[in-house]
C-alpha cells in the first residue's frame, strides 16, 4: 500500500502542482496489529490492520485542505470536487487499488478494474484496498 500511496503521490504532483496535496490516514502501524486507541474497541478499523487499507480525504475546491462532509441527506455543504476526487481515484485504481469505499453522493464514476461500493459510514472519508 505505501508504495502505491507513494506512486499516486508522485503523479498527483504533478498532475496538481499547486495542490491540494491529497491527505492519508488510517494505513497501518509498520507491523500491523490493533492501532486506533480513539475507538471503543480493539476491532474497530481491522482491516487496516495488516497494511492493504488507508483512508483518503475527499478533495476539496476551495483551496483549503480541511476535511469535507456530506450531509446525511443533501444539500451538502460546499468545497467538494468531484473532479479532483474523481481523478485522485483513478490514480489509485490505475496504482493497483482495487476496492474503494465512498459515499453515493460523492458521484464517483467507477474505473476500470475497481470496484466502487457505499457501504456506510464514508461520509468523511473514502476507504482505500488492494487484494492480498
Amino acid at each position: 500500500m505505501i508504495l502505491i500511496i507513494e506512486q499516486v503521490g508522485r503523479e498527483w504532483n504533478l498532475r496538481h502542482p499547486n495542490g491540494p496535496r491529497i491527505s492519508i490516514n488510517d494505513i497501518s502501524l509498520k507491523c500491523g496489529g490493533y492501532f486506533d486507541w480513539t475507538q471503543p474497541s480493539p476491532g474497530h478499523h481491522s482491516s487496516h490492520q495488516a497494511g492493504r487499507d488507508a483512508d483518503l480525504r475527499y478533495v476539496r475546491n476551495d483551496g483549503t485542505e480541511s476535511n469535507y462532509t456530506f450531509n446525511l441527506n443533501p444539500p451538502h455543504p460546499p468545497g467538494y470536487s468531484q473532479g479532483l476526487t474523481q481523478d485522485l481515484i483513478n490514480l489509485f485504481c490505475e496504482a493497483g487499488v482495487t476496492t474503494i469505499y465512498a459515499d453515493n453522493d460523492a458521484n464517483l464514476q467507477q474505473p476500470s478494474g475497481c470496484t466502487i461500493t457505499d457501504p456506510g459510514g464514508h461520509q468523511n472519508h473514502i476507504h482505500i484496498k488492494i487484494s492480498p
